[in-house]
């Protein structure tokens, strides 16, 4: 299904990662930033696109409407990334501070992870 785009308005997303170390969160090298969130939100090379195919296909849409609600009903929340080269052990605890902004608005989301190499 193709979203819909409102294209007067970009959707855009920042996301800082920062790693549990010693009692505080430290600065890591990760962090994504997309202009405009949803030209990539349903491409399927994203990091988010195994959580975005379990949306209901009424509510892949992008920009929301106003007052839209999203249902996430029997959600997985295990991710696994394939072909990620990097050197070291990156195993660990992690909080990602992501904001979404929107004309004038600014939302921000917190979330903590946890990561390890299999």
């Amino acid at each position: 299904m193709a979203p819909s785009h409102n294209t007067n308005s970009l959707l855009q997303f920042k996301a800082e990662i920062y790693k549990w170390q010693r009692g505080s969160w430290v600065n890591t090298i990760f962090s994504l930033y997309r202009p405009d969130l949803c030209a990539s939100l349903f491409k399927p090379t994203e990091i988010w696109y195994s959580f975005i195919v379990q949306l209901p296909k009424e509510d892949r849409k992008c920009p929301p409407e106003k007052g839209h609600v999203y249902y996430l009903k029997n959600l997985s929340n295990r991710m696994e990334v394939y072909n990620l080269r990097i050197a070291g052990d990156y195993s660990g605890k992690y909080k990602s501070i992501m904001h979404y902004t929107f004309d004038n608005t600014t939302l921000c989301v917190s979330f903590e992870f946890n990561a390890w190499k299999s």
